[in-house]
């Protein structure tokens, strides 16, 4: 009876300590299922199917991996990126093939953002896992490699792996201003050939993205001066191939920019005695190709004489 009593006197000081639900939640009631939903950040959403990825059930597991494949926002990647650096090693490698995926994605944005979270990955001091995405990034560029290959082009490696891509022919290719935008992210090219590409002054609008090319060639393209004013947004050039393009006078004022140019290619073209000033100050210039031009012979000995160090080729 004791007992009985006490567990009354309990209940009664539980029901006065606990206020109503309408009454002391009045202001500030407590949110639903749904609004918990919809006010959640997105981040948090993402970081519960990496945590899914994770989960014993199969079925918990194939929805996380689709969630996070159809995500492609920043955050998804993120939350992706910061669970293969600490989950086990199943996990991560999970999380790495969503990487891979996304790697392929016609999204450059995205495509860019993975290639470079597995880039970052690859330099990881847990061994395995670098080794990992050194893998899903050998096989991210062998899918380039297959596009190049179909356009009839080819490719130099830097390296004996075929890990480092060093230059790309892709000459006569009809597609390769399409092609250029998927080259974006390659931090090792260095040579790049599109001669005969039927390239536009428009296409050449994504060079830039490509900065550390030291050899480019345009040649038998119907690029105008417009174009080179993308070209002159290439810092670090050594060798350009202008011969056979509808380039003039005008168009070799930008070549002032490029101070590391040795080799310069200029056949061809409508390229006269009014570029002499301009190419007089290349004195960097090793070779210089003048075949065909409308340089005259005064022109001529005036840049032979602004050049003594230079072989000029007429």
């Amino acid at each position: 009876m004791q007992a009985a009593g006490l567990f009354r006197r309990s209940l009664l000081v539980v029901a006065v300590v606990l206020p109503a639900r309408g009454a002391g939640w009045s202001t500030c009631p407590p949110a639903s299922a749904d609004e918990l939903a919809t006010t959640s950040p997105g981040r948090g959403e993402f970081e519960q199917s990496v945590v899914d990825l994770g989960s014993r059930d199969y079925r918990l597991r194939v929805a996380a991996t689709r969630r996070l494949r159809n995500a492609a926002g920043g955050d998804a990647l993120a939350a992706v990126v910061e669970s293969a650096e600490w989950s086990d090693p199943e996990v991560a490698a999970r999380c790495l093939r969503i990487l891979r995926f996304h790697a392929d994605s016609e999204d450059e944005p995205v495509r860019l953002r993975a290639q470079a979270a597995l880039e970052s990955l690859s330099r990881s001091s847990d061994a395995r896992l670098a080794a990992r995405a050194r893998r899903h990034l050998t096989e991210a560029r062998r899918g380039l490699l297959t596009l190049i290959e179909n356009a009839g082009g080819t490719v130099e490696f830097a390296d004996t792996k075929g890990e480092r891509i060093a230059g790309i022919h892709l000459q006569r290719c009809p597609h390769a201003g399409d092609l250029l935008r998927r080259l974006k992210g390659l931090q090792t090219l260095e040579r790049l050939n599109l001669a005969s590409c039927e390239l536009t002054d428009d296409s050449l609008k994504r060079l830039p993205e490509l900065g550390r090319l030291k050899y480019l060639c345009l040649q038998s393209n119907p690029i105008t001066d417009a174009g080179l004013e993308h070209v002159a947004r290439l810092d670090g050039v050594e060798a350009l191939y202008l011969s056979s393009t509808k380039i003039s006078d005008r168009g070799v004022e930008t070549l002032r920019r490029h101070a590391e140019l040795k080799v310069l290619w200029l056949n061809y073209t409508a390229v006269g005695d009014g570029s002499i000033d301009t190419l007089s100050e290349l004195r960097q210039l090793k070779h210089l190709r003048i075949t065909g031009t409308r340089i005259t012979p005064a022109g001529l000995e005036r840049l032979e004489r602004a050049l003594p160090e230079t072989r000029v080729t007429r």
